[in-house]
């Protein structure tokens, strides 16, 4: 599972819309579609969208790894 499938299915878990996250996150709906979408963002915005979630860019990290390891 890349970053991407991890924030995305972290906001469904949490009940939130794209719309509430980006407004938690402080940044763009566009952004955040990126984000989702797989597309190349900057740290800051993974670094927003994590806050956002509850947890640490690490922490957001970490689950997309630990979902990707399981994967294979």
């Amino acid at each position: 599972m890349r970053m991407a499938e991890t924030a995305q299915q972290m906001r469904q878990d949490q009940g939130l819309s794209q719309a509430q996250l980006a407004d938690r996150a402080r940044i763009t709906l566009e952004a955040l579609r990126n984000v989702e979408a797989g597309n190349t963002v900057r740290p800051r915005t993974i670094e927003r969208i994590a806050r956002a979630l509850g947890l640490t860019p690490m922490d957001l990290y970490e689950r997309a790894a630990a979902a990707a390891n399981a994967e294979n």
